[in-house]
């Protein structure tokens, strides 16, 4: 399984590389955004011409956007990396290696298909990890370089662990997918149309309220960074949720990996 696991870091390493220098990139541009633009001042006008309703409904969660305290994580740019290479990874897992024939000659190597599947989770993990703290240390660095309000270290640190969480669910359920799949780009286009949806509807449920008993079903739901940075009260659910959505995902993939055929 070493060997296996040194293939996997190898051969994705780039794809992980560049969506860690995105998403670092993307945190610390906005810090210095924040230092030499009025945000603040630029939302307020826009507010006061636009309608009643849309003022009432949008006032204060855009001025949460204005001080970038919640819109640096909640951005589309920094979900779409980690959604990214969550679901091209687990696309790859299964779904790829058998379209692209190599399926059947890694399993004749002397090791299980736990082992496999394993090596696989281990991997997409440990590079996930490593962008969601990548992203921790964009904002980290661009809060010391610029003149800005600081975010404590610890509630950094445990907005890049909930970012983590978010992210490996998706990559649970895309190995999920692959694992009853023979194709990996169904399985990433499948997940990617999910993860969309879920994006709007949780965007769309944070500003209308009648749409908001839809949210507890979207994985974004359980991504918290204003409550962490801003009000310093995480709640212990939101990780405990995506962890256990996380550990169905993978043992139903990994049963279903065990009892397929190849290819």
């Amino acid at each position: 399984m070493r060997n296996l696991l040194r293939h996997l870091f190898a051969r994705n390493a780039y794809f992980t590389a560049v969506c860690a220098l995105l998403l670092g990139g993307f945190e610390y541009l906005l810090c210095a955004i924040l230092a030499t633009l009025d945000i603040s001042a630029g939302v307020q006008s826009i507010l006061a011409s636009a309608p009643p309703f849309l003022r009432s409904m949008m006032g204060e969660r855009m001025m949460d956007i204005a001080n970038l305290k919640v819109f640096g994580w909640n951005h589309p740019v920094a979900q779409a990396v980690g959604a990214a290479l969550a679901i091209v990874l687990g696309a790859r897992a299964v779904a790829g290696e058998i379209e692209n024939g190599a399926a059947e000659l890694v399993m004749s190597q002397p090791f299980s298909r736990w082992s496999y599947y394993l090596a696989h989770a281990i991997h997409g993990s440990v590079a996930l990890l490593a962008v969601s703290f990548a992203g921790v240390a964009g904002t980290l660095a661009g809060q010391n370089v610029y003149d800005i309000d600081k975010f404590a270290v610890p509630a950094l640190l445990l907005l890049g662990l909930n970012y983590f969480l978010l992210q490996l669910a998706w990559f649970a359920v895309t190995l999920a997918f692959s694992a009853f799949a023979r194709e990996s780009g169904r399985v990433t286009t499948s997940v990617f149309i999910i993860a969309l949806v879920a994006f709007i509807v949780r965007a769309i449920g944070d500003l209308w309220t009648r749409t908001a008993w839809a949210l507890p079903y979207t994985f974004y739901n359980y991504f918290s960074p204003k409550e962490i940075l801003v009000d310093r009260a995480a709640d212990a659910r939101d990780f405990a949720v995506l962890a256990v959505v996380t550990l169905i995902a993978l043992t139903i993939g990994g049963v279903q990996f065990q009892r397929r055929d190849l290819p």
